[in-house]
């Protein structure tokens, strides 16, 4: 059966107002909005002005974790000063690290790697999730969507190395500056079949009613937010996608990637062949988290 994803053109306050009306969807208790605040230097996070009304709109908390390598937002007064930097202010609550507090091992069914992810603790005061992701692409990943926002992102700095390393290790330290196993090479099915297991705990946790997807497509670097000097766009913005179905989400947006690979989309294409990205929504699907077909649904028609 075909999901449904949402789509508009317009990126901005009142597109992703639009899209998120159109899911129909209704949070439950305390809504967090997990977001990725993006290294010092880097411009590309979503724009903080554009995901307040949102914010507003699902009475929710911004959220975030710290991570796990050796940049600055692997320690919480660092990351709330970065997150402040790039605009996720006090206007809308600030920016809470979830695992500020400590973390919470949370259970994967029948994980193939993950038999437990480890999140924040302070996941546990929300009862609703809204993963709004900047979709572009990515070093190890090949691109970072939902999945991997709600996978990683929702992953405490230890369940990060976990999800990373395919369950081999949780040493946060281990591996970014070339030592040990805790990176493994760009297209490993364990890391990229470790992030959709990930996701799935976190769509049990809230259950899977209680939690959308979304994906802007701008600023579309073949470069993650992690990294602090991301190199040039080359494929124009394109704009956003929702759906409560994150497999369904991301690879409407990998399908948009591939269909512009003679316009600017082209190195985007490679990074993400060339990394197994693919593997996400392929692993996905076979995993039942969502399904690789879909429906798209014009809201700007």
């Amino acid at each position: 059966m075909a999901s449904t994803v949402y789509f508009t053109k317009d990126i901005s306050s009142e597109g992703l107002l639009r899209i998120y009306k159109a899911l129909n969807w209704t949070p439950k208790g305390n809504t967090c909005v997990k977001i990725t605040t993006g290294e010092i230097f880097n411009p590309n996070s979503l724009d903080a002005q554009m995901i307040y009304p949102l914010v507003k709109e699902v009475n929710g908390k911004l959220v975030e974790n710290n991570t796990a390598y050796e940049g600055t937002r692997n320690f919480t007064p660092v990351h709330q000063a970065i997150a402040t930097k790039h605009g996720y202010t006090f206007r809308a609550g600030g920016v809470e690290i979830l695992d500020a507090k400590g973390t919470l091992e949370i259970p994967v069914t029948n994980g193939k790697h993950l038999p437990t992810n480890q999140v924040g603790k302070g996941i546990e005061k929300y009862q609703s999730a809204v993963v709004l992701s900047h979709f572009k692409g990515h070093p190890m990943a090949g691109y970072g969507g939902v999945i991997k926002n709600a996978s990683i992102g929702f992953a405490s700095p230890h369940g990060k190395a976990r999800i990373h390393s395919g369950n081999e290790t949780d040493e946060r330290w281990v591996g970014w500056l070339g030592k040990g196993r805790f990176m493994r090479k760009g297209g490993d099915p364990a890391f990229q079949e470790s992030m959709v297991e990930a996701v799935s705990a976190i769509r049990d946790y809230f259950g899977e009613e209680n939690i959308i997807y979304i994906n802007v497509m701008n600023n579309l670097s073949i470069v993650c937010d992690c990294f602090p000097f991301p190199l040039p766009a080359k494929m124009e913005d394109y704009g956003i996608f929702a759906s409560t179905d994150p497999v369904a989400c991301d690879q409407a947006c990998l399908d948009i990637v591939w269909s512009q690979k003679d316009e600017g989309g082209h190195d985007l294409v490679r990074e993400i062949t060339n990394r197994g990205g693919l593997i996400q929504t392929e692993y996905g699907e076979k995993f039942d988290l969502g399904s690789r077909t879909y429906e798209v649904i014009d809201i700007d028609a």
